[in-house]
């Protein structure tokens, strides 16, 4: 939005309107105003002194004012599109979307080659969501003019948002190509290649941005959660604090630094970021939950009062809704009002549920398929392929079974290294072993060699040894894993597997009450959590009986209950010797990015063990499911 006077004007008024324009173009808005005022004490009605007075108001934060002035304009020179175009930009700026929208498409309407109208057009249209119409907005404007950097870097914010990353990619660096600073094109580049799991590219995007403009907070912040991903905390660390540098209200970096805090262990850090991101934003629910989950609450004070007001609001987004369900539903567990923390954690799950499409029907066919493919023959036919290495030991089973607390104990022995829940494998599989044009995985593994087993292990070892920095065995925990037994024997039959189990009731209530980022859509209805550990159940079954000896069976109860005896016999399943460190492992200093970060910095307790008795009959319909047969 800028001046774009019109030819309207006596010569004395076209000089007293240039003056203003000059002010105007240089940011003196304090001199430009007096003057396009005097001009409409003698024209009252002269559009072009009324638009750029309104375009001064919308500057000023004057919003209403700006529409009042800008609308008389039109009433004078209906055809006036430059203010047709900025009337739609202060009416945005007043979450008018609708009113904007419509005056964007009047601008086009009286000149379809506005290019700006165009591009702003785009913006609005995705705000509200409806991201085909705004990508075809961005395509007119670079179809008028294929050097618009900024509506090739809108269109890749569409195309992202549209799943489309590769194409979002092209987009972006179409406009850093035309404009090599580009600030918000290098950034947005990085999300887009940090979605498509390029993790350095995107760093290098990220930096790029920033020397760009060293001053640009949200290249930081999304700089530090790359670098977090990398395993750099102490990089990541110093790069969500230059984003507070820069902006010392930025509460979503606030948060972020926060959890990163929360996952090390340095909890006081923790709660001290949270309670910043939280005096910045009221309303920022998502903090309220990461804060509630740091430590026990034993009463309820002004923290408590604040989610359950913001809770209570009738206009609270459900997204918000959703995060202080589960943060509330976590106090008052604590505080032992379990009729009431169940209430609110069935409605921050119905929440989250109702925000995706998702069939139990098609997992089960997943399972069956594995269950198929993965059979004795295969195994004897490929009998002693695959990478020897026995570096590897895979801590797997359902979320919430005590795969994190298993982990910690064995990372503090100074022999291992806790890489943490790692996509490596998951991403071997997608990519060597599922050919989108021909047979998927399982079943492409029908065609597979001895040689692709062996370099896709070597493949996979190598990435893990990477991050071992000397250590003999390295911990791979992600849960999600037991899926892909049969795969891990293949490609590396020296691999140490931990399967944790837990009791079932207390395994599903224990999802059912956490909040999950990543995908696990089953995890936020009871009786969908009850099917799928059925599943479960039934594919571990399938490992046990096709690769006997393979999988080590070790049970969280044990763990709590003899926790000496239990860790003895989990380093010798390792092959590791006695070290006392690993009775300590609350003391060891190391990232943790599950849920249970803040249980694993605690000794052994038992709160957790047969919890599910604390809601009774409200577990019925989980406990339906999994007694059936």
């Amino acid at each position: 939005m800028g001046p774009q006077p019109l030819s309207w004007n006596n010569p004395e008024t076209q000089q007293m309107l240039e003056r203003a324009v000059a002010h105007h173009g240089v940011g003196e808005l304090d001199k430009a105003e007096p003057i396009y005022r005097q001009v409409l004490q003698s024209t009252p009605d002269h559009p072009v002194a009324l638009h750029l007075l309104g375009v001064i108001s919308d500057q000023l934060g004057r919003g209403e004012a700006a529409v009042e002035l800008m609308s008389k304009a039109l009433d004078a020179a209906p055809d006036y599109v430059e203010a047709r175009n900025n009337l739609g930009l202060a009416l945005r700026g007043l979450g008018r979307d609708e009113e904007a929208i419509a005056s964007f498409r009047r601008a086009i309407a009286t000149n379809a080659n506005f290019l700006e109208a165009h591009n702003n057009l785009g913006i609005a249209l995705q705000e509200q969501g409806k991201l085909e119409e705004a990508i075809a907005s961005y395509r007119q404007a670079i179809a008028l003019n294929s050097g618009f950097a900024e509506a090739h870097n809108n269109l890749g914010a569409a195309l992202q948002k549209s799943g489309k990353p590769e194409e979002a990619v092209a987009s972006f660096q179409h406009a850093i190509s035309l404009i090599s600073n580009y600030a918000e094109a290098h950034n947005n580049l990085g999300i887009a290649l940090e979605d498509l799991g390029r993790l350095d590219d995107a760093i290098a995007s990220y930096r790029q941005a920033i020397a760009s403009n060293p001053h640009y907070p949200e290249a930081h912040n999304n700089l530090a959660t790359a670098l977090k991903s990398q395993g750099v905390t102490g990089e990541a660390i110093s790069a969500y604090e230059q984003a507070i540098a820069v902006n010392s209200r930025y509460a979503e970096a606030h948060n972020n630094l926060a959890i990163l805090f929360h996952e090390q262990g340095r909890l006081a850090d923790a709660v001290s970021h949270y309670d910043k991101a939280l005096g910045i934003d009221p309303n920022y629910a998502e903090a309220y939950r990461n804060r509630a989950s740091v430590g026990k609450f034993m009463s309820l004070g002004d923290d408590v009062q604040a989610m359950e007001t913001a809770y209570a609001n009738p206009d609270i987004r459900p997204e918000d809704k959703m995060h202080l369900a589960f943060g509330l539903g976590k106090v008052f567990e604590d505080l032992g009002d379990y009729d009431r923390a169940f209430g609110l954690f069935s409605q921050g799950n119905a929440l989250k549920r109702a925000s995706f499409q998702y069939a139990i029907e098609a997992q089960a066919e997943r399972f069956a398929a594995l269950k198929r493919v993965f059979d004795e023959e295969l195994f004897s036919r490929h009998l002693g392929s695959g990478h020897d290495d026995a570096a590897p030991v895979f801590i797997l089973g359902m979320p919430r079974s005590g795969t994190s607390l298993i982990e910690q104990i064995l990372a503090s022995h100074p022999q291992v290294f806790g890489a943490g829940e790692m996509s490596v494998l998951n991403r071997i599989v997608e990519t060597r072993f599922d050919d989108p044009t021909g047979a998927r995985f399982p079943e492409s593994l029908s065609s597979v060699t001895d040689d692709d087993l062996v370099r896709a292990g070597r493949s996979y070892v190598g990435e893990v040894q990477a991050l071992a920095g000397g250590a003999s065995l390295v911990t791979d925990k992600m849960p999600g894993n037991f899926r892909l037994i049969g795969m891990i024997k293949l490609l590396m039959p020296n691999a140490t597997i931990i399967h944790c189990r837990r009791d079932p009731l207390d395994t599903c209530l224990s999802i059912f009450k956490t909040y999950f980022t990543d995908d696990l859509p089953f995890a936020f209805d009871l009786r969908e959590i009850g099917q799928y550990y059925r599943l479960y159940a039934d594919l571990m079954e399938h490992w046990h009986q096709v690769l006997p000896g393979f999988v080590h069976d070790v049970q969280y109860e044990k763990i709590v209950a003899s926790q000496a005896e239990s860790t003895r016999g989990l380093l010798e399943i390792c092959g590791l010797e006695w070290d006392d460190a690993c009775l300590a492992f609350h003391k060891t200093d190391r990232a943790v990015r599950t849920a249970s970060a803040a249980q694993v910095r605690r000794p052994i307790f038992t709160d957790s063990v047969r919890s599910s008795q604390n809601y009774g009959a409200q577990l019925a319909p989980l406990l339906e499911i999994l007694q059936t047969r």
